[in-house]
């Protein structure tokens, strides 16, 4: 704002500053409780403020945007108006909330609250608690566990993973931390599984010896781009398989497992009944000579491995056939 008339420091109005004012519409708009305080306080701001409003071409953009609306979605939502006071229990028999403005009503004392914050000096707000391990809940506290999808480990992670994986579950924790719950986030590399053993074939190496590679290939990475964990384990720890043993053997306990046969293709070559990720053969639905057993990377189509057309061992490459054997399910019925 020094240099230029908006934040991306330009004569141009750009998507920067249609998300600043957007998030400051509740302090800076005139119909706010928090505008005087905010405008005296952060004067060239709220003047950057005023010349977007008046900006023809931010005010085009939020027509478009809006369906021709104008300023109204804003005004709804973001002035001080929605921040309507309502009984702290609903009166028996009321309907549920419907429209916007009784949905984000909120009561009298969470707006002073709010504006008791925000006037508050920082030097005055309360120091991030210091988490000591083992982290274990603590009674009469908030206390959050947090937990990220497994990464699995037969590969690096790149960013995708990184976003859709642990990112968010990161953000969420340092919010807690800051808010002073008792937190704790866990993640930890999934060792389980054909993938890994088939990443191990191709690198000449023992699954063992690849889980050992990539979980700390994939901490490194993490520790990279500082997500903090409090704790980055792997499933292949003892405590882990006893606990996911002691799962199985209750369930088997209280007949809760139950065995079937299933339609399998077996590798007489191999010696053994080939997961889906050990087969591959030409789709039955778009004819791709290089399906594999669970999906054909071509059509995207899912496909049971006995579908496939001249189904070959990726190991071997020589034809297995299909043959019964026995495994153990979950009965969710009972």
């Amino acid at each position: 704002m020094k240099t230029g008339r908006y934040f991306i420091g330009t004569n141009t109005c750009g998507l920067v500053d249609m998300v600043i004012w957007s998030t400051l519409y509740p302090v800076l708009a005139k119909e706010s409780s928090l505008s005087s305080v905010t405008r005296s306080k952060c004067p060239k701001v709220a003047d950057w403020f005023e010349d977007l409003l008046a900006d023809k071409q931010f005010a085009q953009a939020v027509t478009k945007v809006t369906a021709s609306c104008g300023f109204t979605p804003f005004q709804v939502y973001f002035k001080g108006d929605i921040f309507m006071v309502r009984p702290a229990t609903p009166p028996p028999g009321a309907d549920p909330p419907t429209s916007p403005e009784e949905v984000l009503a909120v009561e009298q004392a969470d707006i002073e609250e709010a504006v008791a914050a925000w006037n508050r000096d920082p030097a005055e707000a309360p120091k991030p608690r210091i988490l000591e391990h083992p982290i274990l809940p603590v009674e009469g506290e908030r206390n959050i566990l947090i937990t990220s999808a497994l990464p699995y480990v037969n590969n690096v992670p790149h960013l995708g993973n990184i976003i859709g994986c642990v990112l968010s579950a990161d953000v969420y924790a340092r919010f807690c931390r800051l808010r002073n719950y008792n937190t704790l986030y866990i993640c930890g590399t999934d060792e389980y599984g054909t993938a890994t053993e088939t990443k191990a074939m191709q690198e000449g190496v023992s699954p063992q010896e690849l889980c050992r590679k990539y979980n700390a290939l994939h901490k490194e990475v993490y520790d990279w781009f500082n997500i903090k964990f409090d704790h980055f384990g792997r499933t292949s720890t003892t405590e882990q398989t006893e606990i996911c043993q002691d799962i199985f053997w209750r369930l088997h306990k209280r007949g809760f497992i139950s065995a079937d046969t299933v339609e399998q293709l077996f590798c007489e070559n191999c010696q053994r009944f080939l997961a889906d990720r050990f087969v591959e053969g030409i789709c039955p639905f778009c004819a791709y000579e290089d399906a594999r057993g669970d999906q054909c990377d071509k059509c995207g189509k899912l496909i049971n491995a006995v579908e496939l057309k001249n189904p070959r061992c990726k190991t071997c490459a020589k034809q297995p056939h299909i043959k019964s054997s026995s495994h153990l399910f979950l009965d969710l019925s009972k």
